[in-house]
């Protein structure tokens, strides 16, 4: 009975809050379409970001840019510093959330969900797909990496979404001049 009770609870709280900061009214003016492309987009993404790093950054020592090498740089440091693995895709994921919070403000609510879910499959993608050593080689594995990596990220600009991380500092800071330059007289 106390079940019962604490799940009406819950629920009731969490509706409201979806209601609050308008989740439901952004994710019912999607076109299904659209929705189908960015998911898709967004998988697509996080598979390529991947193999980026678990096929050449991590085997070969080398550090992306952006959120990602910031990821990999932490749990390098965690495992060096403090004996234990901090996950990449752990890591990854921590560093956006605020990120994700200042783009929901700033930027946009749909920008922000595909941007929440696109983040949520690379690191996903991160954690589950295995690290193989395909070289040693840091010059080789640097360059197919940023290879893999800006293929996945030019796909996802394609599609109008955001792998988070710089994008959404760099969107925010650009819709702040733009806002600026607009009211300062010339």
């Amino acid at each position: 009975m106390k079940q019962t009770k604490l799940t009406k609870k819950w629920h009731y709280y969490l509706r409201r809050f979806a209601h609050r900061v308008k989740i439901l009214r952004v994710l019912q003016s999607i076109s299904r379409e659209k929705y189908d492309e960015k998911i898709s987009a967004s998988l697509v993404y996080g598979f390529l970001s991947a193999v980026a790093v678990n096929f050449f950054f991590q085997p070969g020592h080398v550090y992306s840019s952006g959120a990602t090498g910031l990821a990999q740089i932490i749990s390098a440091l965690s495992n060096h510093l403090f004996g234990f693995y901090f996950p990449i895709s752990v890591a990854f994921y921590a560093i956006n959330i605020p990120l994700m919070i200042l783009a929901w403000y700033q930027i946009g609510h749909k920008f922000t969900i595909f941007t929440f879910i696109t983040v949520s499959m690379s690191s996903l993608f991160i954690q589950f797909v295995p690290v193989v050593v395909l070289t040693e080689d840091p010059i080789i594995n640097a360059l197919f990496g940023g290879v893999v990596m800006g293929l996945g990220i030019g796909f996802a600009l394609r599609h109008n979404i955001s792998s988070g991380g710089t994008d959404i500092v760099s969107l925010t800071i650009r819709k702040k001049q733009v806002v600026t330059s607009e009211v300062s007289p010339s």
